[in-house]
């Protein structure tokens, strides 16, 4: 009996175990099946609205002077007195500096001097002029005094009278007065062409001493406006050569900005330009707006665009050569624009509005669009800056996005909250 315990005991068990199992896995309870839902972002929208703009351009630009003078020794001198230094502001007539007079003195002495030597020979040839004119008269008489007696000579020689040496020295005497009257007539008509000569050394001395003089008035420099000393190049007892750099000064007025054009919108401020449309910017020094003028474009163009010419309509004491300024140009006005955040811009040239697809969720739909500039609009006392842009895809209510995804993508769902509307302020 033990011994069939022992085999059955352990397969009862065994049995029971089994059918416990199969118990417990028909009673347990099912699991609810896992239901995977698409994520929905929330995002802020703006509604847009079409309209005409002046879109302004942002350049940058460098100062630069078109009447800065260079000051230079015009002959070998040295420095006696320089009385500016680099950045000091000078009045019109003010002595900047001043060379030592001594260097250029004996310049125009040596001119004095040879203009007054070509005025005496001028002199001496009116005198020989007139003196020929009365030698002239003499000398003809003296020929015919001469004739006269080669003639009697000839007759007394015919009647044997008188010898043929005679008559031979007679007529030597002739031939000399005429030798002689032909030299004078031959002085009197060269009288002009000498002094033609003479009249023309007088006015190349007389230019001289006007170069010499003007040397010597340029070793004071005196100056030509109000301005500003860009910089000095010498101090007091410098010796400098001929064309030695003093000193550079610019005027306060007149000062231009060169600023870099695009080549994209180089074509389009050029006809802004042509159709007569002023075209007005603005620089911001120390927190002082200047106001600028596009004056031209530059006769040279590159592919990479083309200098513009700003003129500074307003003096100010900020401004210094060389400097660098952000410039903020406002083209004319133009149509069919759009007003948006900076912050809904992708990338160099992608938006994203919202697209409805067939189950009326909201989407995330890609466009391309041009920028065309910036428009500052005014928030109460300062002025928020926004990007002006075209696109052909873009109409009248349509929702931009304006909350920037980093995985912004199209056809992503989305929960729009309408931010601000810009329909009012794109109206003008």
């Amino acid at each position: 009996m033990r011994k069939i315990l022992k085999i059955v005991l352990p397969l009862i068990i065994i049995l029971g175990t089994i059918v416990l199992v199969i118990v417990l896995m028909k009673t347990k309870a099912a699991n609810p099946a896992v239901q995977i839902s698409e994520r929905i972002w929330q995002v802020d929208v703006i509604k847009v609205k079409s309209g005409s703009y002046a879109p302004t351009v942002t350049l940058f630009g460098q100062v630069e002077a078109p009447r800065l003078f260079n000051a230079s020794a015009p002959l070998l001198s040295r420095v006696v007195a320089i009385n500016i230094r680099e950045g000091e502001q000078f009045k019109k007539g003010q002595l900047l500096a001043q060379l030592d007079e001594r260097d250029f003195l004996p310049q125009v002495q040596i001119a004095e001097a040879k203009l007054a030597e070509i005025k005496a020979q001028i002199s001496t040839e009116k005198l020989k002029y007139q003196s020929d004119k009365i030698s002239l008269q003499y000398e003809e008489k003296l020929l015919e005094l001469g004739r006269q007696a080669l003639q009697r000579s000839l007759k007394i020689q015919q009647q044997k009278l008188a010898s043929q040496s005679e008559a031979d020295d007679a007529q030597k005497l002739v031939e000399q007065q005429r030798l002689s009257l032909n030299a004078r007539k031959l002085s009197l008509d060269g009288h002009q062409a000498r002094m033609a000569q003479l009249k023309a050394t007088r006015k190349q001395l007389q230019a001289e001493l006007q170069k010499a003089q003007l040397a010597l008035e340029r070793a004071r420099f005196y100056a030509p406006y109000d301005g500003i000393a860009a910089k000095v190049n010498v101090a007091q007892g410098d010796q400098l050569t001929t064309g030695g750099q003093l000193f550079s000064i610019y005027p306060y007025q007149g000062l231009e900005i060169r600023a870099k054009i695009p080549a994209s919108l180089k074509s389009e401020i050029a006809k802004d330009i042509t159709r007569g449309h002023l075209l007005d910017a603005y620089i911001v020094v120390e927190n002082q707006k200047i106001a600028l003028n596009l004056q031209r474009l530059s006769g040279q163009a590159s592919s990479s665009g083309i200098d513009a010419l700003f003129s500074v309509s307003e003096y100010s004491d900020r401004l210094r050569l060389g400097a660098i300024y952000e410039i903020q140009l406002t083209r004319s006005a133009q149509d069919n624009l759009f007003v948006i955040p900076y912050k809904a811009i992708y990338g160099i040239d992608k938006i994203y509005k919202v697209k409805l697809d067939d189950n009326q969720d909201a989407r995330m739909q890609a466009l391309k669009v041009a920028k065309v500039g910036s428009y500052q609009r005014a928030e109460g006392q300062s002025e928020t800056s926004q990007l002006l842009i075209r696109s052909s895809a873009l109409n009248d209510g349509d929702q931009v996005i304006i909350t920037h995804l980093p995985n912004a993508l199209n056809g992503l769902k989305i929960n729009p909250i309408t931010e601000s509307s810009t329909e009012t302020d794109q109206q003008k």
